[in-house]
């Protein structure tokens, strides 16, 4: 028995060993477990990989397209603050707008028909090219609530098609939306608040998107209200503040006798360049047109209106002038 039991403990004691040896000969593993694994799963996985960061509430059939902030000496007019994710929910147009600083979603709205990703864009003399549209940038965003009126550039980044300026102009409402491609309104920028709740907008034709229009007056709806077949220049710049949709009072940089003035004038757009029916001027420190200058219109009846006008010279100095006029005569009222 004692002969045996030795047996045993031999046999046992040279397994061990050889069990040892086995151990340690695997390869140790110097990898180790992330303290903080990125959990793909979550909502905030998905917003830094598709959302720009940004917490879209509805992430549903989304694409993401593009992203746009305010920026300088751009066409992009988008008020400090905001950011706006533009792309397709459903196959829409879907717009979004943010807190740039909480990254937290605002407003959201989305076309009512299907976007069309196919894009046909005029190169210049007779030629075109089809591509297929994979980026988006918001150039402004008119809130008139309940209404939103959108101007989106759209282009495909694979390819120079950037610069050919193909956009979508979208007409929102609770009930409805209409959406205008146009390749001719680049330049123009935000379209001028006109007459009765309309805007007007420069260079767009909505019969022809790829031959510049003039000046087309469209109210909320995206419905034509009419169009200007002249490309003046009075409708740029601030200057034009309309008393019904024909007749304006328009402000310009004049002279009187050699020294710098602004014109006050009232017009009819149908006749920009005949008689005005009445006109005033007034005498400021500097030249008008090398200031930049902001005019603001306060009604303080039907008929008189009081407009200020700010101006920043190159130089530093600044000029502040405030004038009630009668709209209908012409009479000045004050001079502040």
């Amino acid at each position: 028995m004692r002969k045996f039991l030795s047996i045993i403990f031999i046999f046992i004691f040279i397994f061990s060993g050889c069990s040892k040896d086995l151990v340690d000969e695997v390869p140790k593993d110097d990898t180790t477990e992330p303290t903080n694994p990125v959990d793909t799963t979550s909502l905030d996985y998905f917003y830094d990989k598709y959302c720009y960061g940004y917490k879209v509430k509805d992430t549903t059939a989304l694409i993401v397209m593009g992203i746009s902030q305010k920026k300088e000496n751009t066409d992009i007019d988008i008020k400090e603050g905001t950011t706006f994710l533009s792309g397709t929910r459903n196959g829409k147009l879907w717009i979004a707008g943010f807190e740039t600083e909480s990254k937290e979603q605002n407003f959201e709205f989305v076309d009512s028909k299907p976007m069309d990703l196919k894009c046909k864009l005029h190169l210049g003399y007779g030629e075109y090219k089809d591509i297929t549209i994979n980026k988006t940038e918001v150039k402004y965003v008119i809130e008139n609530s309940p209404n939103i009126i959108s101007r989106v550039k759209i282009y495909n980044e694979d390819i120079d098609s950037y610069n050919y300026n193909a956009e979508y102009i979208t007409f929102y409402t609770p009930i409805s939306s209409k959406t205008y491609f146009t390749q001719t309104s680049y330049g123009y920028g935000e379209p001028i608040e006109w007459y009765n709740g309309t805007y007007m907008f420069g260079g767009l034709n909505i019969n022809d998107p790829y031959n510049y229009g003039r000046y087309t007056c469209m109210d909320q709806k995206g419905d034509t209200i009419f169009t200007h077949i002249d490309n003046d220049n009075f409708f740029h710049n601030g200057r034009v503040f309309p008393i019904n949709y024909k007749d304006v009072v328009f402000f310009s940089s004049h002279q009187i006798e050699g020294k710098p003035a602004i014109h006050i004038s009232k017009r009819n757009i149908d006749f920009p360049y005949s008689n005005s029916t009445w006109e005033l001027l007034t005498p400021i420190e500097y030249w008008m047109d090398d200031a930049k200058y902001s005019i603001t219109k306060e009604e303080i009846s039907d008929t008189i209106w009081k407009f200020t006008i700010d101006l920043l010279w190159y130089n530093g100095e600044k000029g502040h002038y405030s004038h009630k006029i009668n709209i209908n005569t012409g009479e000045l009222i004050n001079n502040e």
